[in-house]
């Protein structure tokens, strides 16, 4: 498993304020994904996908791209009080780890409550004053291109948690 853990090269270095501190995203971030909620198992048997609407909308890359407008997943408040470590707020930050690793996106308000759906990382600041620094960061190309370094798998792509949580970079504290 190949993990970076300093973002930037020498040579933009001079580019960032030597103000930033070096830190890992998961001293900034609460860093979640689906799977957070117990096994693949537990999971089959606690949580049934619907397709008419329901209590709470099952966030997805698909809705993104889709740019919310289009049939949503949703799950019934029993689902949604199990998948409580990935509830989503509006604001948080998603990030494909499968299909598109290291595509992400600010989640909208959706007017109701809302989980992550699986194949993804839930990222949410710790610091109000970082919220838009952390939504410019992991949106940008530059995040985008860095994290095909540290993806793993042949046929399909895959960004695993662990090394998102470790992924070190400067950041404006």
């Amino acid at each position: 498993m190949k993990k970076i853990y300093e973002v930037h090269s020498k040579e933009n270095e001079s580019n960032i304020p030597e103000s930033w501190l070096m830190v890992k995203t998961d001293e900034i971030c609460e860093v979640t994904d689906y799977v957070a909620n117990g096994s693949f198992a537990s999971l089959k048997e606690n949580v049934t996908y619907l397709n008419e609407p329901d209590y709470a909308v099952l966030v997805r890359l698909r809705d993104y791209t889709k740019k919310w407008e289009g049939a949503f997943k949703y799950v019934t408040k029993e689902a949604y009080e199990f998948l409580s470590k990935s509830a989503v707020n509006p604001g948080d930050i998603v990030i494909a780890n499968v299909g598109d690793p290291g595509k992400s996106f600010v989640v909208p308000n959706l007017n109701q409550p809302m989980t992550l759906g699986p194949n993804s990382i839930l990222l949410k600041s710790t610091s109000k004053k970082l919220n838009d620094f952390l939504r410019y960061f992991f949106q940008s190309k530059w995040f985008e291109e860095l994290v095909t370094e540290i993806t793993t798998g042949t046929a399909q792509k895959n960004l695993i948690k662990l090394d998102l949580e470790h992924f070190t970079s400067r950041f404006p504290l």
